[in-house]
């Protein structure tokens, strides 16, 4: 029995290792023996099933906040450009008629506004806000009414009401993160402490398939920050979620998330091989296949493949390698 306490984290590493169990003992050619031993096989299934958990979690863990992030760079981009169009008119009005306050206030630029710090950028509108009010009565020969103010109103207020929503939508990734490292520990402890234990009754008539179990059970790391950068879409553009991504000759894989994308680190050779550039992956979903061949992915460098799903299968854009600083 080995204690694994209630606060014990686990990685994509003990996650690929679980993958490698299963597909060892379900395979087809090792399925008969597995299921000699029932409890053994009800382990596994149960591993199998954890297993599915993990990955559909995994799948809605990015979705959250960057779902949130794309929006609220959209409405970030809205209230710029109309207080920046706004400010500017306004800062006409006052230059003519030497109202050097309001002239100060209006004095701004469309990038000077995008490069703020969202709480300086609500604020600033705000203020702007309030000020062009003021004068509001007497815009009307500049096109600036109560309904473009009620407008620009709108778009502050929804600016600020997405500047809340990135602590709850990380507060959600939290949730789900905690519920995949259950599964995981669950699963950790089926393996430790039962299906370990009950393997050892295949050594007497079936050592192969014992001693391949082991080797299926042991850990390879992965290289951090040496990875594979996956977006699959529709020929319109739309994501593509739950497309496996396997790294070839291994049990190396992810799953991209309901914004089609996913990152796969490399999985090393084992120990005393030397350590491969050129990588092979297969990306499955549904009936459609396609294998990755030849893709050069140096230590310490991204490789990203946008990759195109449709009816007939996957189509592949041209390969683009980025430069990512490692930390030591």
């Amino acid at each position: 029995m080995r204690l694994i306490k209630p606060n014990a984290r686990f990685n994509s590493s003990h996650q690929n290792m679980m993958s490698a169990v299963i597909s060892f003992c379900l395979s087809t050619a090792n399925i008969a023996t597995t299921s000699l031993i029932a409890a053994f096989l009800a382990l596994i299934n149960l591993i199998k099933t954890n297993l599915e958990a993990i990955i559909s979690l995994e799948g809605q863990t990015n979705s959250t906040v960057t779902g949130v992030a794309g929006q609220k760079a959209v409405i970030k981009n809205s209230l710029v450009q109309t207080s920046a169009l706004i400010m500017a008119t306004v800062y006409a009005y006052a230059a003519k008629k030497g109202l050097i306050e309001l002239k100060a206030k209006m004095l701004t630029s469309q990038s000077t506004l995008s490069k703020m710090k969202d709480k300086k950028l609500a604020g600033t509108v705000l203020g702007a806000i309030e000020s062009v009010e003021g004068v509001l009565d007497q815009l009307g020969s500049y096109n600036i009414t109560q309904e473009v103010i009620d407008l620009w109103q709108e778009n502050l207020d929804a600016f600020n009401a997405i500047l809340s929503n990135p602590k709850v939508a990380h507060d959600g990734v939290d949730v789900l993160l905690n519920q995949v490292q259950d599964y995981l520990r669950e699963n950790m402890i089926l393996l430790y402490n039962q299906a370990d234990t009950i393997a050892l009754q295949y050594k007497k008539d079936n050592l192969n398939y014992y001693r391949n179990y082991k080797k299926a059970r042991k850990l390879i790391p992965l290289v951090k920050h040496t990875k594979l950068r996956i977006l699959v879409t529709t020929p319109l553009g739309a994501a593509v979620p739950l497309v496996k991504v396997q790294q070839d000759d291994s049990t190396n894989y992810m799953v991209t998330d309901v914004n089609g994308r996913g990152d796969l680190y490399i999985q090393i050779p084992k120990t005393g091989a030397p350590l491969k550039s050129v990588y092979s992956f297969t990306l499955s979903k549904d009936t459609l296949e396609l294998q990755l061949k030849n893709i050069v992915i140096k230590k310490g460098r991204t490789v990203t493949q946008n990759v195109v799903m449709n009816a007939d299968g996957f189509i592949i854009p041209e390969v683009v390698e980025e430069n990512e600083q490692v930390n030591s």
